[in-house]
This record gives C-alpha cells, structure tokens and sequence, in this order.
C-alpha cells in the first residue's frame, strides 16, 4: 500500500506543476501512469483482503459493497473539485487540493 501511496503522491504532482504548454508525455502521460498504477495496486488489495475475510455466501456482497464505496467516493471528490474549481477559475487549485489531502490519503492506507 506504501507503493501506492506513492503513485498517488507523484500523480498528484506531476499535475499540479504541470507548466503552461507542458509536454504531454512529460507530464501527463506520466501521471495518468502513476495513477493507474496506484489504484490497480490500492482496490485489489482492498478487495482481495475484505473478500477473503467474508464467508463464501457473502463475498459477493463485500464485493459490491467495495465497488459501490469507490464510485460513492470518486463522486464526492468530483463533486469537491468542481466547487475549487469554481471558486479559484482554475485546474491547478483542483490539483492543488487533491495534493492538499494526500497525508489523509496516506493515513486511510496504513490502516487498511
């Protein structure tokens, strides 16, 4: 989880600096690879150790409940980004928070 931790952490700022007319395989190409990474890493760990702790009759449930946990998550976090957004008139401010919430991001990990 350490390992994805840190992709989310070099996602987040590589998009946050991302200079005005950056080179899209410097930046964003390489932050959309450390993001894949961090969340291929981060929900299958996640998945595989809830779903083994459940009993056979439930593992399907702990699954949907994992999945519908994530999409409730990605909506708030849109939903907030769209507000920084609104409120500054720019991306980088969006980035910026996102980057702002990494610790929190790092704590949830250790316990999972």
């Amino acid at each position: 989880m350490i390992i994805s931790c840190l992709r989310y952490l070099g996602s987040r700022l590589l998009f946050a600096t991302i200079p005005v007319g950056g080179q899209y395989s410097q930046y964003v190409f390489a932050a959309m690879i450390c993001g894949t990474i961090g969340i291929d890493i981060s929900f299958n760990v996640a998945n595989i150790f809830i779903t083994t702790t459940m009993p056979k009759a439930r593992q399907g449930l702990a699954g949907a409940l994992i999945n519908c946990t994530l999409h409730l998550g990605i909506a708030v976090m849109l939903g907030f980004a769209d507000i920084v957004i609104g409120l500054g008139k720019s991306y980088k401010l969006s980035f910026g928070s996102s980057l702002d919430c990494q610790p929190l991001d790092c704590s949830l990990f250790y316990y999972l």
